[in-house]
């Protein structure tokens, strides 16, 4: 009987850091073992930007796949376990999944349980990236989708920590419990099921507790559908804007309310035949040369206006995806 491949799901809220995270991750697992590992963006839309911004990986021998022009969730349910057959039998060891920020955990364990999935694959660890500076304000719907997104993981990794001071991690962790208690969940997070600090510096008591985190299942009221909750992504491809042209923008559509409930901004950029990453939240703008992109930018949120973010962000094409 052949031995079963590990299935990792890295779950989190829209800009929590999931792809920041399998990086380090990957890096880890590759130099502290010998495991032949794949990724596989598991999103929503015609382009996954994740997938470029997870290329410096493959240095490391490590193959990145994705679910391509899933329109509906019944489509993208087909294509991801037709994606995972695929792997199977390609002599990969794990498999690490990273799904859209707005997704149904079940969606995952269901999948491991169909027939033509479960004597291929294990699941094996949930990882849920979490802000520690979780806003006080968060709608009702996310924090359903914060909750139920980390409601069967085995660990929750704190990003963003530094921004975290003053006791604001403590009450990340009390607002995840409060909203877990929304959802009539009985998981509870403490010190002994999370990981915080600098991601550069973690321990090897912290990789070892990452690395054999598992999952735990757990009911829950299911209060919204997924499919029908207020987020969407736009995406803006064929850009008429110079690197701090865009900068600028960027850093107007945080500030104006008018422009919807902003996350996440990421894409590429190029200036004088140079490209550039770009990853930016409210709070940080982070920008990278890098050898390689593609033109197009994504803005990630709740309730956003596309008639007023094309102000922002003039483009040949622009269309939108819901969450």
């Amino acid at each position: 009987m052949r031995k079963k491949i590990k299935a990792d799901l890295i779950t989190g809220f829209l800009g929590s850091g999931k792809t920041t995270f399998i990086r380090k991750y990957v890096s880890y697992l590759k130099e502290h073992t010998d495991e032949r590992i794949a990724i596989l963006e598991n999103d929503y839309g015609p382009i996954n930007v994740d997938t470029l911004l997870l290329k410096s990986l493959e240095a490391l021998d490590v193959d990145i796949e994705m679910v391509a022009g899933a329109t509906d969730r019944e489509c993208h349910e087909r294509r991801f376990k037709s994606k995972l057959i695929t792997l199977s039998m390609l002599g990969f060891d794990r498999v690490i999944i990273e799904p859209s920020g707005i997704y149904d955990i079940d969606e995952f364990l269901d999948t491991m349980r169909d027939e033509k999935i479960e004597d291929r694959y294990e699941p094996n660890n949930i990882i849920a990236v979490v802000r520690a500076d979780l806003e006080e304000t968060l709608s009702e719907a996310s924090k359903f989708v914060l909750a139920s997104e980390v409601s069967q993981a085995g660990l929750i990794l704190f990003s963003r920590c530094q921004n975290a001071s003053g006791g604001k991690l403590e009450r990340s962790l009390a607002i995840i419990n409060e909203s877990l208690e929304s959802i009539n969940s009985r998981r509870r997070f403490d010190d002994t099921n999370i990981v915080a600090g600098d991601w550069d510096n973690l321990s090897s008591e912290q990789w070892q507790r990452i690395v054999n985190s598992k999952y735990r299942e757990s009911g829950y009221t299911k209060k919204y559908n997924v499919d029908k909750l207020p987020f969407n992504s736009l995406f803006y491809m064929k850009l008429n804007q110079n690197k701090s042209e865009l900068l600028d923008n960027i850093s107007r559509a945080f500030c104006e309310i008018t422009t919807g409930n902003l996350f996440r901004i990421k894409g590429f950029v190029n200036d004088q035949n140079q490209w550039y990453e770009i990853n930016a939240t409210q709070d940080k703008i982070e920008i990278n040369e890098i050898e390689e992109g593609q033109d197009i930018l994504i803005v990630i949120g709740e309730n956003l206006s596309p008639e007023i973010l094309e102000g922002y962000f003039p483009s040949r094409f622009s269309t939108t995806i819901t969450q």
